[in-house]
């Protein structure tokens, strides 16, 4: 049937539901009009398939594909080709890659001898989509073996197409692992097509250069690396076109972070700078990405050069560049520069600023639901809490914690999770400041829970911190056995796991694990332990893990010397002194220090007064070295081996671990070993002083603490006064709270002495001024040194038959317990 009954050619809606109707328009007599119906038919069919109406669109390639496929005109060859194509394209957009795969190998099949240049086209699409079918379903061999027949059949002709395909092929072996093989594969790009006069191809060797530059990133080749992204920044230095300036842009960013990755900070910033001028005064979108994320990273690199306040001032500029941008990339870097900001002036110890900062994340991207905005906001929140904690208002902390908690604890993103177990250890870490225990172990057990079964590296870090704390904690309550039972779940857990971060815990949960038996009086099986901790990590050369083996090794001089084994302690402890006194990393040339002091003390405890003088001598000449005071990130590497505190979190760089290193002095039980006693000369202050670092601080104030205690117990009390003054002298403005709990500390021990030195009234005046200055801390450390103060004052003024003055004392004391 050709016509109806009046004569009219059928309609196409007509054609559909009539095979004789369509079979009669495909007849040779009517060529032209069966090219038109097919390419009317594939055009209907691409409509419906945009309009979601896939049946109807795959019923129609069918038909032609049924209808038009034995016909020899290229016109309509070339419309089946499409159908096939459609139909295919269709399937994969539902899911179904393994049918789709198919429909494109028979589009393969029928026209892959092809002569003419369309049909050409359409098979070399074909086997691009065919390659991706199969990648969707992890058949990466069978979507290789595609990409190669890309190049293979249309290498010479279809030259975009080749360079497409090996570009695919190239990620697909990424996505294998198979880094070697992809660096080939670009370089392959960049022989066959670096001479092309082709736009295309010009931006395909330019990604393809860029590729290959993070594909020897991640092999660990960061000279060929670098060099690789010069080569794009030289060979294209003069191209016009946006593609290629985003390219060079990207390769900028990628070779500075590169540099930053190897310490060469200097050249790294000279290269962020380097986009700035380039691209700073453009508009586009992409490129302002890059000048962001380069920004970004100059920042990084200046903070953990030290530079806190050029790091501050960069961040500035991007908040001020891109502050209106909209685009959710760009909103990303700015509250990263928000939080990252927050994190240097916390650095400059301007924790109301800092603060203000994070407020200002919240405030803008609260609302936010991009994931990595989340992260950040996450991240501003975290970080608030750290510095309330700072600041002693702990109880304000933790409703930042909570918040934490309540927003993003059903997020499944792993980065944002870090961030709810970085809140909740944090949260745990003040409720123990607070004296609230079981809170606090009601907290660390909650992070056990939700997080003990993942097998990201930084969640399982934090859960092996909540229960390292979980162990100390009830260490602190005399429940030894439950301690070890926990430091043995660290162990299980994670004692196989090369991660270092995991194997640091692991090495202080076996140090603390150690301290609990020795605790118990089961010295040999402390020893054991101990033991275990220098065979396991003693050949390591991370830092934080050689301090634990250290600790490790002092602690079985301890045991030693506890058992009344003083040669054996002794030699141990001379084992240390050799083992670390000449290494790079101040706190292992620390760890060298504790070791002599023990030795000392076991000297000065056998009456060998001398030779514990000779050997303190060491420690002096020791901590001559100016290089004593460590690095701004060296000053974050102490041991795991005590409790992990807050966590500072960084959006760009890897966690800092600023405060979650600081051991609880109040009431951490450790052996001589953890102990902050290092010296009992000025010399090992100066040392380890650096007044722009709070942990460094933290570090010279307990070895003056320790220098005025052991000289009080050597009957040395006018020399003691002169190191507690010295110590309030230096310290007594800063007011991080561990400097701030020794501070109060100094104080009382000074009242005592003026107190040995019958200097009565100075000794009342300075525990007045403990009060005055300390009285209204809630940190329980503090809390006990202004008891402590009124009880020496009450017990004073009752001496000097003052008894009114004696009872408001214990009045005004009653009153505030």
């Amino acid at each position: 049937m050709s016509t109806d009954n009046t004569g009219k050619e059928p309609a196409l809606d007509e054609l559909l539901v009539d095979g004789d109707a369509l079979r009669a328009q495909a007849a040779p007599d009517k060529q032209d009009m069966s090219d038109l119906a097919a390419k009317a038919l594939v055009s209907k069919a691409y409509r419906l398939g945009d309009l979601g109406r896939s049946d109807e669109a795959i019923d129609i390639y069918d038909n032609v594909v049924l209808v038009f496929g034995e016909n020899r005109s290229e016109a309509s060859r070339l419309q089946v080709a499409m159908a096939l194509k459609g139909k295919g394209d269709i399937l994969e957009r539902l899911g179904r890659y393994t049918d789709a795969a198919a429909v494109y190998e028979n589009l393969v099949r029928r026209f892959g001898n092809a002569g003419s240049g369309p049909l050409r086209i359409q098979v070399a699409e074909a086997l691009l989509a065919k390659a991706m079918a199969f990648r969707s379903v992890g058949g990466f061999d069978d979507a290789i073996s595609a990409y190669d027949d890309v190049v293979l059949y249309f290498g010479d002709t279809l030259r975009g197409h080749a360079a497409r395909a090996l570009a695919k092929k190239g990620e697909t072996l990424e996505t294998l692992g198979r880094y070697s093989q992809a660096a080939e594969v670009y370089g392959d790009i960049v022989k066959r097509y670096a001479g092309s006069d082709s736009s295309e191809l010009q931006e395909q060797v330019a990604s393809s250069l860029v590729a290959q530059g993070h594909v020897l990133e991640r092999q660990g080749k960061y000279e060929e690396c670098i060099a690789v992204y010069s080569q794009v920044i030289e060979q294209f230095d003069l191209a016009t076109s946006p593609a290629i300036k985003e390219r060079i842009g990207k390769a900028l960013v990628s070779k500075g972070k590169v540099l930053g990755t190897l310490g060469r900070y200097h050249e790294a910033i000279a290269v962020y700078d380097e986009v700035s001028e380039r691209f700073g005064g453009l508009g586009e979108s992409l490129l302002s990405e890059h000048l962001a994320s380069a920004l970004l990273s100059k920042a990084n690199r200046l903070g953990a050069m030290g530079n806190y306040q050029e790091a501050v001032d960069v961040y500035d500029e991007v908040i001020l560049r891109f502050g209106e941008a909209n685009e959710p990339v760009l909103q990303a870097r700015i509250a990263s520069a928000l939080v990252n900001k927050g994190f240097r002036l916390g650095n400059l110890d301007k924790y109301e600023e800092a603060i203000a900062a994070y407020d200002q994340v919240v405030d803008r991207f609260g609302l936010s639901t991009d994931p990595q905005v989340c992260q950040s906001v996450a991240s501003a929140l975290v970080n608030k809490g750290n510095r309330l904690s700072e600041l002693g208002k702990h109880n304000l902390a933790i409703m930042v914690y909570d918040q934490v908690t309540s927003r993003f604890g059903e997020f499944k993103e792993v980065a944002i999770q870090e961030r709810v177990a970085s809140a909740l250890v944090s949260k745990g870490s003040r409720l123990g400041s607070l004296g609230r225990y079981e809170e606090e172990l009601a907290v660390l057990d909650y992070i056990v829970r939700i997080f003990g079964d993942s097998k990201d590296a930084t969640l399982s870090e934090r859960v092996a911190s909540a229960l390292s704390n979980k162990a100390t904690r009830l260490g602190a309550f005399g429940r030894y056995e439950e301690a070890v039972a926990v430091c043995d779940q660290v162990v299980r857990k994670y004692g196989q796991s090369r991660d270092v971060q995991l194997q640091n815990r692991t090495a202080g949960a076996l140090v603390i694990k150690g301290t609990m038996l020795g605790q118990l009086g089961k010295s040999e099986q402390a020893i054991s332990v101990y033991q275990d901790v220098v065979s396991r990590f003693g050949n390591q050369v991370e830092p934080s893990l050689l301090e634990n083996v250290a600790n490790a090794l002092v602690a079985i001089g301890d045991e030693h010397a506890g058992l009344g084994e003083y040669r054996e302690a002794m030699d141990i402890y001379d084992g240390v002194f050799e083992k670390f006194c000449l290494a790079e990393v101040p706190v292992l040339r620390e760890s060298a220090a504790k070791a002599m002091v023990a030795k000392g003390d076991v000297l000065t405890h056998i009456g060998k007064a001398e030779e514990a003088i000779e050997v303190y001598d060491q420690v002096v000449r020791l901590s001559a070295k100016p290089e004593m005071a460590d690095s701004p990130q060296q000053s974050r590497a102490e041991s795991t081996s005590g409790e992990a505190g807050p966590t500072d979190v960084e959006d760009v760089d890897p966690e800092d671990h600023e405060a979650e290193r600081r051991r609880a002095k109040d009431h951490e039980p450790t052996l001589a070993s953890a102990g902050p006693d290092i010296g009992v000369h000025d010399g090992l202050v100066d040392g380890l002083s650096d007044p722009d670092d709070p942990t460094s601080r933290e570090r010279a104030a307990s070895v003056l603490m320790a220098k005025g205690n052991k000289l009080s117990s050597m009957g040395m009390q006018k020399e003691a006064l002169e190191v507690y003054d010295d110590l309030l002298d230096r310290f007594g403005s800063y007011d991080e709270q561990s400097v701030q709990e020794l501070l109060g500390r100094a104080m009382l021990s000074k009242g005592y002495r003026l107190g040995d030195l019958g200097r009565y009234e100075d000794e009342i005046f300075v525990y007045d001024r403990l009060l005055a200055r300390f009285g209204d801390f809630e940190a329980p450390s503090l809390r006990e040194s202004v008891g402590k103060g009124m009880i020496a004052k009450s017990i004073r003024l009752a001496d000097l038959g003052r008894s009114e003055e004696a009872a408001a004392v214990y009045e005004q004391l009653g009153k505030r317990l």
